[in-house]
């Protein structure tokens, strides 16, 4: 029987052709790896505030639109004002992950997008937990920002996520869910 609390890790991502889903998935069979994680996944369209203040970590999932996260996800941050306010996710830590096509090395953008998920998570109190380069497969989609699959090549034709990328994905759910485990046992922001 373990000691530690069972803590509430929350995936909530949006997908258009799949392919944010999968790594969803993916993300949170790497978190359920992590003794005592409760993983909840959820649609961005579906998911609420409520949820959000329920977890005790979070992973976030876009797609990538001109180099943005996509508008499901972003209205979901948008509707967790509430949280925010009652400073609910001070101290959890957050992960994002993105999947994008067309050109550049990083998914026409997926740096880009994932910065934007940890800014706008970080601006309510949640800790940004990076992907270090030391990680297997980093070199297969990772970024500092967390990971990321190429849907597409760069000429514009859809292809299958690779395996090394998805294994990525996986290790990144569980890197976010032993530092959810850390935070919650540190209470990393003094009061006063």
């Amino acid at each position: 029987m373990s000691s530690s609390p069972r803590l509430r890790l929350l995936v909530v991502y949006a997908s258009e052709d799949g392919h944010t889903r999968d790594m969803a998935e993916h993300v949170a069979e790497g978190a359920r790896g992590h003794a005592d994680t409760h993983v909840v996944l959820r649609q961005a369209s579906r998911a609420s505030g409520k949820d959000l203040a329920r977890c005790d970590g979070l992973l976030a999932g876009t797609p990538v639109h001109m180099a943005g996260m996509d508008w499901r996800l972003k209205r979901f941050i948008d509707g967790c004002n509430p949280v925010w306010m009652d400073d609910h996710l001070e101290g959890k830590p957050v992960g994002a992950f993105a999947t994008g096509g067309g050109y550049g090395n990083a998914g026409g953008g997926c740096d880009q997008a994932l910065l934007g998920v940890l800014s706008a998570f970080a601006a309510m109190g949640m800790v940004p937990v990076p992907l270090p380069k030391s990680m297997p497969g980093y070199a297969h989609g990772g970024t500092p920002w967390g990971p990321w699959i190429r849907t597409e090549t760069t000429a514009m034709r859809e292809r299958a996520p690779s395996p090394a990328a998805l294994k990525l994905a996986a290790r990144h759910g569980l890197n976010v869910a032993r530092m959810m485990h850390a935070l919650a046992a540190a209470k990393p922001f003094a009061r006063r």
